[in-house]
């Protein structure tokens, strides 16, 4: 009994012992890893998106928010980031340096370090450079027999001269027309291309420096007359139609085969409109004027064969294997990832006729008068709208909107008397911006007009007139 009774007072000793040895420890432990709040550096920027033109300067404000009462040591790193490389911009808190890094997107990382512990913090966001030729209008005219290309900036910069300046390069001879174009959805991918009756010249689009000429582009020149060149809408193949015949170039499938010179023509009995009917992402359209016919090339394709309805259903529209009637004007109209419609102008002895093709089949089919269009039977220059079923046309000094659902027109803008229009061009980028061209005797001028949701102009008169310039042969925009 006496030694159960020492056990169970042991027994009990022990216990209070082993809590008292855990609330020392527990006391200890507070003691030791008392924890003490680091404050968070907060980083503010106006955007999360920036924009810059290649060798300008950039300012970026940054805001930080510091925990109260600390007086801590920073420092700060911009870097620019790639797939490829990673470039360091500036170490100052704020971003105020000139940009010269190649023109595309960065990812660009912002750090601040506490040098009093160590910590990063970090803010992402994105910086798209922009060569000092972004976007803008490619305008090509001629004075005196020599041709030049000017481009007018989407910002209303004027380089009069790009070609000269970054090649000490002149054409020897008038202009025909000058083509911007890239692998759809890919800007990596493009050229701008000038045309003059004997000779190519092919520049890099962001500093117009010559990447070739002639034999370098295409294997059989034969001089250059009636020329379309652009993407098929899949992005795999290019063409380029000369002279009726079309030659064909790789695209995004093989991007280093952008700058290797295009096939010798394909061949065939036909006579090719210069258009190239990217509504299908699968084929590419033409239109065959000698016998005409819709022809079509598959993608990957390197023969051009006559087309047909892909629904019988459409027949009734329009036999794309035998329209016959002659093309005067294509003319792109909404377009997406995988499809687009095209409008035409059509003509044979009874008239004038606008059709038009969804995707792979004949969405419209409608002879106009010039009795609901004014002077239609007599335009040779067009433009439709990206948006709306619109498309304007030029006779002489007017400008006339052809409602294509109503199948009527109006006039929307005459010149003064003595000048001619030459060319229009529509912004597809938008629709919102119209392109006239014309001419006064010798002296020529670029109108851009604002298009509203009805597609007549803002205040019924052009926003900007760019002139000092020559015989305007064609206008395109890059």
């Amino acid at each position: 009994m006496i030694g159960n009774r020492f056990l169970k007072y042991t027994i009990g000793y022990l216990r209070l012992g082993l809590i008292a040895l855990l609330m020392q420890g527990c006391s200890s432990f507070e003691q030791d890893f008392d924890i003490t709040p680091i404050g968070e550096v907060k980083i503010l920027m106006d955007k999360s998106e920036y924009d810059v033109v290649q060798l300008e300067k950039i300012h970026i404000p940054v805001t930080l928010t510091v925990p109260p009462g600390k007086m801590g040591r920073y420092t700060y790193r911009w870097k620019a980031m790639t797939n490829e490389a990673i470039y360091i911009l500036s170490d100052k808190k704020d971003l105020d340096t000139i940009i010269n890094l190649p023109p595309q997107q960065y990812n660009i990382q912002y750090t601040v370090t506490d040098l009093d512990n160590g910590l990063e913090f970090n803010k992402q966001l994105f910086l798209n450079v922009n060569g000092a030729f972004y976007e803008g209008w490619l305008v090509s005219h001629n004075q005196g027999g020599k041709g030049k290309l000017t481009f007018i900036r989407a910002d209303d910069v004027v380089y009069p001269d790009p070609v000269g300046q970054a090649n000490n390069l002149s054409f020897p001879e008038n202009l025909k027309a000058t083509f911007y174009t890239q692998i759809p959805y890919k800007a990596k991918y493009a050229s701008i291309a000038s045309f003059t009756g004997t000779e190519i010249f092919r520049f890099d689009p962001n500093t117009f420096k010559l990447t070739g000429k002639s034999q370098e582009v295409f294997m059989s020149p034969s001089g250059y007359d009636r020329i379309a060149w652009d993407s098929g809408l899949g992005g795999i193949d290019q063409y380029f139609i000369n002279k009726g015949e079309i030659h064909v170039g790789m695209g995004s499938f093989y991007p280093d085969d952008i700058l290797k010179p295009y096939t010798p023509g394909l061949g065939g009995d036909y006579d090719l409109f210069p258009a190239v009917i990217s509504s299908n992402a699968r084929k590419t359209f033409f239109y065959d004027n000698k016998y005409k016919r819709f022809m079509e090339i598959p993608y990957f394709g390197r023969e051009i064969t006559p087309a047909a309805n892909s629904s019988n259903t459409t027949l009734s529209i329009m036999d794309m294997s035998n329209v016959g009637k002659t093309m005067i004007a294509a003319e792109k109209g909404r377009t997406s990832y995988s499809s687009g419609v095209f409008y035409f102008v059509l003509e044979d002895n009874e008239g004038r006729y606008v059709t038009g093709i969804n995707n792979s089949d004949p969405s419209l089919f409608q002879k106009v008068l010039d009795s609901r269009c004014p002077e239609f039977s007599k335009a040779k220059l067009f433009a439709a709208s990206g948006l709306f079923q619109h498309m304007y046309y030029a006779v002489g000094n007017k400008i006339y909107l052809y409602n294509i659902v109503a199948n009527t027109a109006e006039l929307l803008y005459s010149f003064p008397g003595s000048q001619t229009i030459t060319d229009i061009e529509i912004k597809q980028k938008t629709s919102r911006t119209l392109a006239v061209a014309t001419l006064d005797g010798t002296t020529g001028a670029l109108n851009l007009f604002d298009i509203n949701d009805l597609g007549q102009f803002v205040d019924g008169t052009p926003k900007k007139v760019f002139g000092n310039l020559g015989h305007i042969v064609h206008i395109s925009y890059k």
